[in-house]
């Protein structure tokens, strides 16, 4: 929190200064809203082994971050990676892929809630010697903006395959979430339906 406030000022403002100033959150959150804390868990909880190119497409929607990083379901890397995977899938629109992202969350957290994805999947471990090897290391930079950093040695995602398909499969009841809640996405369906039906009838 002290280093947002003080290492850090000149960038939390400059990325999250509004009318009112910086919204407290963005101080002191949670991790999802914390504007250090969501990047580095972003970061750490969406890359693949040492590349970070998933990070950058999980955080090309910002809803994404902010509807999944506070949820203990993507602590579990596998599933994390599967998530970025899917959610990443329908990007036609801003508007049509935030729906989708936030369907997403809302199936996953009552899909895992009882049944926690490290039942199917195990524990994935990371190589904690290389990680702090990795951490003591000076960067080598100057960097470009559009260069990525290479991250911490890590093993092969447990089980990349059957996080996949766990994914599929709780992905395949959003839709009917999103049809008992009445979400933006059901109720977007819906219109479009509609239209598709005036428009065969010659409405």
């Amino acid at each position: 929190m002290a280093v947002a406030r003080v290492r850090y000022r000149d960038y939390v403002t400059w990325r999250w200064d509004g009318e009112n100033g910086v919204a407290e959150h963005r101080w002191t959150g949670p991790d999802n809203k914390h504007a250090l804390a969501r990047l580095w868990w972003g970061g750490e909880l969406f890359r693949d082994r040492a590349n970070y190119e998933s990070v950058v497409r999980a955080f090309v929607l910002q809803d994404l971050p902010n509807s999944y990083l506070h949820r203990r379901l993507v602590r579990c890397r596998p599933l994390a990676l599967a998530l970025v995977d899917l959610a990443t899938q329908n990007t036609d629109s801003f508007g049509a892929a935030a729906s989708w992202v936030n369907d997403l969350a809302r199936v996953f957290n009552l899909a895992t809630a009882a049944s926690p994805p490290e039942a199917e999947l195990g524990y994935p471990t990371d190589d904690i010697g290389g990680y702090l090897a990795w951490a003591a290391t000076a960067p080598t930079g100057p960097y470009r903006w559009d260069d990525l950093p290479v991250g911490p040695p890590s093993p092969t995602a447990s089980a990349p395959e059957a996080a996949a398909a766990i994914a599929r499969r709780i992905a395949s009841y959003a839709p009917l979430v999103a049809a008992a809640r009445g979400s933006r996405s059901a109720r977007q369906k819906g219109r479009t339906t509609k239209q598709a039906q005036e428009v065969s009838v010659g409405v």
